[in-house]
């Protein structure tokens, strides 16, 4: 993942800017991210009684960490990027998260440990010689029963691949499928428990949600989540 992201922590939005994504989201505000944020609510509410560590590697802005927030206050928010624009953006829309600059090579808050740790959007951008880092950074970063939740592009999706190809800020996306990131997960020390895809619906429909849980094994959705946990 490049520090490239520097030149786009002012202007974020405009960055992600596109037709079809305006269509589907209100204005200052991405209504993927914050149905990532219910996505995420509900699965802990099902499956953990007690308030996780949560680490958002690659967090950006900051915005999912803001959404997360709103759903449940009483979790404990870390954030890391290797852009410290973002990082300077993210301290502004979450003041109540700890966040820090990703180090190259050396675990993200000195070797702390999460039970929750979220790449949200992340891998398309970095190049996959940098995998093995990122995914040593991430197993340092794991509680030992702690889980990892992927979230990605679905290049099965025709929208998708549109969207991304004519955003700026994705000139350099490399988007990988469901199947290629599970299998660099065994390859990187992980255990693959589950895969489901999402947004099959413009996200400010939340009546469809539960209808969206229902179809999640269809590989059509505009994305695709990976849950797995360190071997």
């Amino acid at each position: 993942m490049s520090s490239d992201f520097d030149r786009y922590s002012k202007d974020y939005h405009k960055s992600i800017a596109h037709p079809l994504r305006s269509l589907m989201e209100s204005k200052g505000e991405n209504e993927f991210l914050r149905a990532k944020a219910r996505w995420i609510d509900h699965w802990w509410n099902n499956s953990s009684p007690h308030s996780p560590r949560v680490l958002d590697y690659g967090c950006g802005t900051g915005m999912l960490t803001k959404y997360l927030h709103d759903l449940r206050p009483g979790w404990s928010y870390h954030g890391t990027d290797p852009s410290g624009g973002m990082i300077d953006e993210a301290k502004g829309t979450a003041p109540f998260a700890d966040f820090s600059v990703l180090p190259n090579d050396q675990a993200p808050f000195a070797g702390q440990r999460f039970d929750l740790l979220l790449m949200s959007g992340v891998l398309h951008h970095i190049p996959w010689q940098e995998w093995e880092q990122a995914f040593a950074q991430v197993r340092s970063a794991l509680a030992p029963q702690g889980t990892l939740l992927i979230f990605e592009h679905n290049p099965y999706n025709p929208l998708t691949q549109f969207v991304v190809r004519t955003t700026p800020i994705d000139h350099d996306a490399q988007m990988r499928t469901s199947s290629f990131v599970m299998k660099a997960l065994g390859r990187f020390g992980f255990e693959v428990e589950s895969r489901q895809y999402l947004h099959f619906f413009p996200p400010q429909f939340r009546a469809l949600q539960p209808l969206e849980r229902k179809i999640a094994w269809l590989p059509l959705g505009c994305q695709y989540l990976v849950q797995s946990r360190l071997k």
